[in-house]
């Protein structure tokens, strides 16, 4: 094979030019590349970032709906009867004796089912005591609704009345309609409590804190309590108020989230009436009610929301699509 230097000065100059050529293409072609990729990551920015403004409005426009909501279901007659009444009940069954096998019975309850479920959470106190509702009233209303209660915990809601007594005729009368307004809009829980003293007069789920007072009860640091002093401190009826997400003891260490705003009649103020918000409801304005590729995120793009402290608010996609993995 001939040398390159042996070769005439035209074979070398259509060598050269070859070469120029080759070198010209590899460079266009990698310029081109290189724009392509540049040109596909900036529309993929550009439709991640439309989507999480869209999210944004969205998640916005649910919060704004349920301060709306919240305001207006407390300036609602029924609502303002029903606090009332409620809170008149509840005052006569707290001036009434507990029996002792009453009292033995929530001991007992609290001793072999909620407490043990706490110190599996690693989220227990030092006692069973520190949970114990301590006034007539919380203590006899959670004998007839949590530990009599013939339904599942977690169907607690479906018992309509416990007996004959004026706060059963009470619990009757409103119960189905409020359970109506949560199920209709999707929110977890529903709660009346009174201004003066903080009882938790009503509850739909009857959970532990029902009855107690959230000013000086079990519960009276949970973001339910806080809330409640929020709505104290303030003379607008008007004000609502939202907590963040905490774990809250009387859920079982679940992490709950509240809107809240007083109750009044007039000027009189009555009471603090709450909403538990449903992390269901949230999950479904994230992520579309789990349509992730419709909303163009793809095969495995989400979106979630993260608070102050850098912890999760909201459920990931893959705990939502194979929660058995978690």
């Amino acid at each position: 094979m001939r040398k390159f230097a042996d070769w005439s000065i035209r074979y070398k100059l259509l060598a050269l030019l070859l070469i120029l050529g080759l070198i010209t293409f590899a460079a266009t072609g990698t310029i081109a590349y290189l724009k392509s990729l540049q040109a596909l990551k900036q529309n993929a920015t550009n439709q991640l970032s439309g989507i999480c403004r869209n999210k944004t409005f969205q998640i916005e426009s649910y919060y704004r709906a349920i301060h709306n909501h919240a305001m207006t279901l407390s300036s609602d007659r029924m609502f303002i009867d029903a606090m009332r009444q409620f809170d008149t009940a509840y005052r006569q069954v707290d001036a009434t004796s507990v029996p002792a096998h009453v009292l033995e019975a929530v001991r007992q309850n609290y001793s072999t089912q909620f407490y043990p479920q706490m110190k599996k959470l690693h989220i227990a106190r030092p006692r069973v005591e520190d949970y114990l509702p301590f006034n007539p009233a919380s203590i006899q209303l959670q004998y007839a609704y949590i530990v009599k209660n013939p339904y599942p915990p977690e169907q607690r809601r479906d018992l309509l009345s416990a007996g004959n007594s004026p706060y059963d005729r009470v619990h009757a009368k409103y119960h189905n309609a409020f359970r109506r307004i949560t199920e209709k809009f999707g929110y977890y829980d529903l709660y009346l409590i009174d201004y003066q003293s903080g009882r938790a007069v009503y509850d739909i789920n009857k959970d532990r804190d029902f009855g107690t007072s959230l000013q000086d009860g079990p519960y009276r640091n949970s973001n339910l309590a806080k809330l409640w002093r929020q709505c104290r401190a303030t003379n607008n009826p008007d004000d609502v108020f939202f907590s963040d997400f905490e774990p809250d003891q009387a859920a079982k260490g679940e992490p709950t989230q509240w809107v809240a705003s007083s109750i009044f009649d007039g000027d009189e103020r009555l009471g603090v009436f709450a909403l538990q918000l449903s992390t269901d409801a949230i999950d479904d304005v994230l992520t579309g009610r789990r349509g992730w590729e419709k909303e163009g995120l793809g095969r495995s793009g989400l979106a979630m929301i993260v608070g102050s402290d850098y912890l999760l608010r909201t459920n990931l996609r893959p705990f939502l699509e194979d929660p058995a993995r978690f």
